[in-house]
């Protein structure tokens, strides 16, 4: 990957945080890169189920 695209990702993903997120210029610069793609990345699917709920829905 050469790095004008690896430059343009980055300016993607700042925008779709001030887009999506609502997050200033400032809070984006302070933020951990990582915890921003890791929120980005999350999916209510990836929710964890507490076994016991599980259980009784599926026997209600």
């Amino acid at each position: 990957m050469n790095a004008g695209n690896q430059l343009n990702d980055i300016l993607l993903f700042e925008k779709q945080c001030l887009v999506e997120l609502y997050l200033s210029f400032s809070d984006i610069e302070n933020a951990s890169f990582y915890g921003l793609i890791e929120v980005f990345n999350s999916r209510k699917e990836d929710k964890i189920i507490d076994p016991l709920e599980l259980f009784k829905s599926l026997n209600s």
